[in-house]
């Protein structure tokens, strides 16, 4: 007898002219698709292009649904009947209109994949951090300002993307995410970072790219793993960095923050910055600001 294998169904909507309502398309609603995909026990359902406002309340009855696509739609946010999809891996809302997320959210018991990015969260909402598993989050090109010290919690995360944001600092409790490998938290308004970052021993790559970072926390050059660094459009970048960056790249930069010469540099700027008034970083440009969007390395062994 041959063996038999079972195949899972995916049920893709259309995409859906902004002219023409998915309602005059198909004859069926948004719920009555989710209802389908319960009915044949769904793994895929993609919701791309639907126009959506509004995601049904009975997505929380799709238990089998492990990838669920909503972007490119106009939700502004998601009913807390998510949460009941014990199975989701991966769940997409990026290109939508989220203003807010609901705390159930974080009670998905299996998501390794949250893509947020391209919407319009300016917090993040209580008990962010209880995600078990995840793996890749994306809050790229959002509005938020701050990012919660719940963020610790996170501690199985590989991924994170924070670009295009508003954020003017990154909470101490970042270090507590030890298996992170990608930190993008480029075009942001950060002047530095904590020293707590240095716990991210595994830390590949790191994107500082657009902000306005002018020293790095000694502790960076402590990760081995560290292999991109990208510092571009950051100005005024304190000169020793620029000089060792361009001197021996990512290598560079790392021995240069070990040195005892660096440790005083930095404890003067933390000194300074902790007392408004004692340098003036507006006395004109950088003497290092003309080559510093040059500032991407990458090191290879």
């Amino acid at each position: 007898n041959a063996e038999q294998t079972t195949t899972h169904p995916v049920i893709a909507a259309p995409f859906i002219k902004p002219e023409r309502s998915f309602l005059t398309i198909m004859g069926q609603s948004p719920a009555k698709h989710i209802e389908k995909a319960v009915e044949k026990d769904v793994e895929n359902l993609d919701f791309r292009g639907f126009g959506m406002k509004k995601l049904p309340a009975n997505i929380g009855q799709a238990t089998k649904l492990k990838r669920l696509g909503l972007n490119g739609n106009k939700l502004k946010t998601l009913p807390p009947q998510i949460a009941t999809c014990e199975s989701l891996v991966v769940l997409n809302c990026f290109n939508n209109q989220l203003r807010e997320l609901p705390p159930e959210i974080s009670q998905l018991p299996a998501l390794e994949e949250l893509n947020l990015m391209s919407n319009q969260l300016t917090e993040l909402p209580r008990g962010f951090g209880g995600f078990s598993v995840l793996r890749i989050l994306d809050l790229s090109s959002n509005r938020l300002t701050s990012l919660s010290s719940q963020i610790g919690y996170l501690t199985t995360l590989k991924e994170l993307h924070l670009g295009y944001n508003k954020l003017v600092e990154l909470p101490k409790e970042i270090g507590e995410l030890i298996v992170l490998e990608k930190l993008m938290v480029n075009h942001n308004e950060l002047s530095r970072l904590p020293v707590e970052i240095g716990r991210c021993v595994c830390l590949h790559s790191l994107d500082l790219s657009q902000n306005h970072v002018n020293i790095l926390p000694p502790d960076l050059g402590t990760i081995d793993a560290l292999k991109v660094l990208k510092l571009a459009e950051n100005k005024p970048l304190h000169e020793g960095i620029y000089d060792a960056a361009k001197a021996d790249g990512v290598r560079g930069v790392k021995k240069y923050l070990l040195t005892p010469e660096y440790d005083k540099v930095y404890y003067e700027a933390m000194k300074a910055q902790q007392e408004p008034g004692e340098i003036d970083y507006d006395e004109g440009p950088s003497p290092v600001a003309a080559a510093v969007d040059e500032l991407d390395y990458e090191e290879f062994d």
